[in-house]
């Protein structure tokens, strides 16, 4: 900004509210908030409007916001500009002030909004505190930052939190000398980084400024490339400034590290140099979520998560609230019933990225909590369960404008954002200790949990158990789909009944694994997918835990899906979902655990020895055997295919049953129904399932279409398609650890489970005993390592010379969770010599 402006012209104060306001007459609490700590002065915000400041000016005018708000609020920034959701064109929101509206309700604070933000200077000086009456500033002097090496912007940040001086460019200082106290520059980092690399200018920052940081606070932002200062996005979802007010109030200190690479080690050294349960603010810079918060995890400490656009959180911090956690309380702990059961399947909605500051404080949820659909069925929403500390006022919110289908759930893994399983085990019970105070503060009765490399370990979750147990009455483990894991229940005091009972978390606490609907997150498919559930599980009751990712769905959606699926379905609160969960469960057996995703069609390859697969899980006090009956009709069998298996489930626990079906060759395409059945009685799950030369999840890659670093396409009229693909001995001889004459395709494989991966390949020589080649599956989850045993294979492997045959590689993909994306795929055959060897096709396929 270079035109200079007068506070007379452009300085409003909007006052005391005199009366009740609309919102304010709807909650008496508003007025009886006036006797609050903090009178006179401590009443005054000033509300800078930031809309025409560039990247350096909003850099000092947030760390100014810091300085300010340190003892008690005191500025409030309006950012006229916000970032938007996928889904705004299909939901609009209207661009208000929601929580700025908000807090002018309160009548012990007064606000006073400033055109220009350099109008701060004036408001921020007092002369009062002074015993000589001279103007004192809340900062110390200026520290001067390199406009060619944005790096410095940290640096810069950091010297406000541990020596109180305020960032700002040699442009700032002279176009604006009027409107700016006239303090002395202490700090010049302009020319002094430049040659530094970005490690070695944090290496600097950890040895020279840490020290007088606190530690407890950190805060990973990213700075921007150099370019003029009108050119630099200003709300750059990475590199925006406008978070920095709440770790300057706090004295924390800022860096810009990746969990990867070589930024790890120096990051590993931060976080082990920090308290016990610091906060990290900020995001991941270049790693990605998961290895980000894996690596916080590691270390005990909480991650807030996706605040790097997260504005105004000095002010929410520190303004006066009287009585906002405990009514918060009261509303995210009503007393509710849950029952009686009914033949129904039950779905709960809880909405994702509670975690998100940003997206709390971004118009409410991202806008969802202001969509004119919210309320019409009941619904959880993630709440941080930290703003009772960091934003009471934000609750107070929430609480206020909740109706009675709005519900608060924890979220995620605890207070803060964590992976549980990355934990040291000691560390975790101490976290989950500090967590249960908050779970009394806020009344929040259930929590989603993320782990998204692997399901979470028994040992894990009764660590959950024996310190929460009595706090919640569940868990919902997963993003969008967590995979085939066991549900559990502990407690056990609600017992199997029909009757309607209090909900109270003393009684059970039960784990289930998210269960949102496979394919496009869209409302139609969401609509087929529950449709189908219904279909192919005759059983009643049923309960689907719905994870509702909040950047690509909304409340509105869920609602349009609940009008059009019909009246199998009932939506209940999450809390009521897990009680009636654990008043239905007890003593029974479920065939394809968890009863909550829908069944799979089954394919059965004709001419194949075929290995259909499913789990059961017991809810029975003792170990019990039950007999698992498999049955297969179709008009292409002579009589129905059925196979009858005793199984001994062990207590509360999962098993997983094999079924092996040979289908003849004399067997046609066709269709058919495959249905399990338990100790005789009525068909529990009843599903599809075709007949065909190759199944239909299989994925069919030619050799000759992938990837190659030796060897040719020939035509083969015994290759399925005509030709092959054929390293030639004494040609293309290579080493078997490298040399792979073919690879590929590195494609996405986004459903969970075990697969086997068949090489169709053919030797001119199968009389050497030597190997000749090695198979393997190679995905990039875990490293690009192989996900299941490399095979070599000899010459002697072969039953005939000059005749394919398939040779397996079976491999288990992790429990993929969103948002870590699908696995990509490589199949490899790398090829030693010995004989010639052809290669037809991979195929690969569930099992």
């Amino acid at each position: 900004m270079s035109k200079q402006v007068s506070r007379r012209d452009f300085l409003k104060y909007s006052g005391a509210l005199a009366g009740a306001s609309a919102i304010g007459s709807s909650f008496p609490w508003l007025v009886e908030a006036k006797d609050s700590k903090g009178n006179g002065k401590h009443n005054q915000i000033f509300v800078p409007n930031m809309g025409d400041t560039n990247y350096w000016e909003m850099l000092m005018f947030s760390c100014l916001q810091g300085f300010a708000n340190r003892e008690y609020a005191r500025v409030f920034c309006y950012y006229p500009t916000k970032s938007k959701e996928s889904w705004y064109d299909r939901h609009p929101v209207p661009e208000k002030r929601y929580f700025y509206e908000w807090y002018k309700q309160y009548n012990h604070l007064n606000f006073a909004e400033l055109v220009s933000p350099y109008l701060l200077f004036d408001q921020l000086a007092d002369s009062k505190s002074n015993k000589k009456g001279e103007v004192t500033h809340p900062f110390k002097g200026y520290v001067l930052v390199d406009t060619e090496a944005p790096i410095t912007a940290n640096i810069a940040a950091n010297y406000a939190s541990i020596e109180d001086l305020l960032p700002v460019t040699e442009e700032i200082l002279k176009d604006h000398k009027g409107e700016m106290p006239d303090l002395d520059v202490i700090r010049d980092l302009r020319g002094k980084f430049r040659q530094m690399s970005k490690l070695e200018v944090y290496e600097w920052a950890f040895e020279n400024q840490w020290p007088k940081a606190n530690h407890a606070r950190v805060a990973n932002l990213g700075t921007p490339e150099p370019a003029p200062a009108d050119k630099i996005p200003t709300n750059s979802f990475y590199t925006s400034n406008r978070s920095r007010d709440f770790t300057i109030a706090d004295r924390g200190f800022f860096f810009e590290l990746a969990s990867n690479g070589e930024d790890y080690a120096l990051k590993d050294r931060i976080y082990s140099a920090m308290d016990h349960r610091g906060y990290v603010f900020g995001w991941h810079q270049g790693a990605g979520e998961t290895a980000h918060i894996s690596q916080v995890s590691k270390h005990g400490l909480l991650a807030l998560g996706a605040s790097t656009y997260a504005a105004n959180f000095s002010f929410h911090n520190r303004v006066k609230v009287p009585g906002a956690v405990q009514r918060f309380k009261r509303k995210a702990s009503r007393p509710k019933v849950a029952g009686p059961l009914e033949d129904k399947i039950y779905l709960t909605f809880v909405l994702s990225d509670g975690d998100s500051l940003n997206f709390l404080a971004r118009r409410g949820q991202g806008g969802q909590w202001q969509l004119p659909e919210r309320g019409k069925i009941p619904f959880g929403w993630e709440i941080q369960p930290l703003l009772a500390d960091i934003a009471p006022g934000l609750l107070d919110y929430f609480q206020a404008t909740a109706t009675e289908n709005d519900f608060f759930v924890d979220g995620v893994s605890g207070i803060g954002y964590f992976y549980p399983e990355e934990m040291p085990k000691d560390v975790l019970r101490s976290i989950l200790e500090d967590t249960k105070p908050y779970l009394k503060k806020t009344g929040e009765r259930m929590l989603s949990l993320m782990s998204p490399t692997g399901p979470v370990t028994d040992e894990t979750a009764q660590i959950y158990a024996d310190v929460l147990g009595d706090h919640l009455t569940g868990v919902m483990e997963g993003y969008v789909r967590r995979g085939a894991t066991k549900v559990r229940i502990y407690g056990g005091k609600q017992k199997n009944g029909n009757g309607r009972i209090p909900i109270r978390p003393s009684d059970a606490t039960v784990w289930l694994p998210t269960s949102n609907p496979e394919g496009d997150e869209s409302v139609e498919n969401w609509v087929q997918d529950l449709r189908k559930l219904a279909e192919r599980r005759p059983e009643r009751p049923i309960f689907v835990p719905l994870h509702i990712p909040a950047h690509r769905l909304t409340i509105a959606d869920m609602v349009e899906v609940v009008e059009k699926i019909g009246p199998d379905f009932k939506v209940v609160a999450p809390d009521e979902f897990y009680a009636l969960y654990a008043q239905a469960r007890p003593g029974t057996i479920v065939v394809e655990s968890p009863e909550s995703f829908t069944p799979r069609e089954s394919n059965l390859v004709i001419g194949r020895e075929n290995v259909v697969t499913t789990t059961l899980q017991s809810f029975h006090d003792q170990s019990v055997s039950v007999d698992l009956q498999m049955k297969i009709t179709s008009n292409k069998l002579e009589s129905d295919l059925i196979i009858n298996k005793e199984v001994t489930l062990p207590v509360q626990d999962i098993a997983q049953v094999s079924f092996t079906v040979d289908i003849p060759e004399s067997v046609g395409k066709g269709n058919g129904t495959l249905e399990y059945s338990i100790n005789g009685e009525s068909p529990v799950v009843s599903k599809p399932i075709t007949f065909d030369t190759i199944a239909v999840d299989d994925q069919v890659y030619e050799a000759e279409d992938l990837k190659h670093r030796q060897g040719k396409r020939i035509n083969d009229p015994d290759a399925l398609n005509g030709f092959a693909w054929q390293a030639i001995e004494g040609q293309h001889n290579g080493d078997v650890s490298s040399n792979h004459v073919i690879w590929g395709p590195t494609k996405d494989q986004d459903k969970n489970g075990n697969y086997v991966a068949r090489f169709r390949m053919k030797v001119d020589d199968n009389t050497k005993d030597l190997r000749v080649a090695r198979i393997d599956a190679v995905s990039n989850i875990p490293g690009n390592a192989p996900v299941g045993p490399s095979r070599d294979i000899k010459a002697t492997d072969f039953a005939k010379s000059g005749e394919y045959e398939y040779f397996d590689v079976p491999f288990s993909l992790p429990i993929i969770d969103s948002p870590i994306p699908p696995a990509q795929m490589q199949y490899r055959v790398a090829y030693e010599g010995n004989a010639t060897l052809t290669i037809d096709r991979i195929e690969v396929s569930m099992v």
